[in-house]
């Protein structure tokens, strides 16, 4: 939707309109009977099982926390869309593009001494950039120079290095499929807003997914992702779409180039190249 931390895109009342055209009419009673469903299959699990109360209470919890995750994240992106406001009526004032007002703070330019020093700042943001907010005082971010940045990532790599460009992979599993291995060729994505070009049946290899990768996710036949966990949007998509997905792989986008051939292993977590 091309909404994220990087930017926002205001969706007019016709962007709506032509999605709710496009949407099966049976789409909400759907939605319901699946509900329904999953409530009766719930139900079931806990009586099969034998699961105490506590147990249920606990799952009921990790519900809770997913939804309350998804609630988060929109009133990020409202803040995100008033904050992108306000970096517009600077840089019009400073006369500094938009997308440079983004290399820093809201705070750093109430306290610019000159037009002079802030573009000074933005040119050393701009080379290479670290923010860090701590946790104990999360309103100050702590901002680092383009040596450190390098030398920080160097230091996080330097224990995996030799997975990049291996033909190994392991990460955390978010979604099973109903066999244990599942093959397949897989096409890298950056950039979701062509999903026409994504080729039906490929295992869609991508840092993280955002609702703007859904057509793509469900044209895919498994997901691989760089970053996420249990809770992350690749893992509750592909456990609604039922497809295998391995999530936090850190390399995968760096190591499976577009057509390779891929065994997932839904069970333990790793990612063999077969053919590259």
């Amino acid at each position: 939707l091309g909404n994220s931390y990087g930017g926002v895109l205001v969706l007019d009342s016709k962007y709506f309109q032509d999605v709710k055209s496009k949407l099966d009419p049976q789409l909400v009673e759907n939605i319901k009977k699946k509900r329904k469903q999953n409530k009766a299959e719930k139900r079931q699990v806990i009586q099969r099982y034998g699961l105490k109360a506590k147990v249920v209470s606990a799952c009921d919890l990790a519900t809770e926390i997913i939804l309350v995750q998804d609630r988060r994240k929109a009133f990020m992106m409202k803040t995100q869309h008033y904050k992108e406001k306000i970096l517009k009526s600077f840089a019009n004032q400073y006369d500094i593009l938009v997308d440079d007002m983004r290399n820093i703070s809201l705070r750093e330019i109430a306290q610019a001494r000159s037009l002079k020093k802030l573009k000074e700042l933005i040119a050393e943001r701009k080379a290479g950039l670290l923010g860090i907010t701590q946790s104990r005082d999360s309103n100050i971010f702590h901002f680092y120079s383009a040596e450190e940045v390098l030398h920080f990532w160097r230091h996080y790599l330097v224990d995996k290095q030799e997975e990049i460009g291996s033909d190994f992979l392991r990460g955390l599993v978010a979604s099973r499929s109903s066999a244990i291995r599942h093959r397949g060729r897989v096409q890298v994505v950056d950039d979701p807003d062509d999903p026409e070009s994504f080729i039906e049946g490929s295992i869609l290899v991508t840092q993280m997914t955002s609702p703007a990768y859904i057509q793509l996710m469900k044209k895919s036949s498994g997901i691989i992702t760089d970053t996420g966990g249990l809770t992350s949007h690749a893992a509750i998509i592909s456990r609604e779409l039922g497809l295998p997905c391995i999530v936090g792989t850190r390399f995968a986008t760096q190591t499976l180039k577009t057509g390779d051939l891929v065994e997932m292993d839904t069970h333990g977590g790793t990612i063999k190249v077969l053919q590259s």
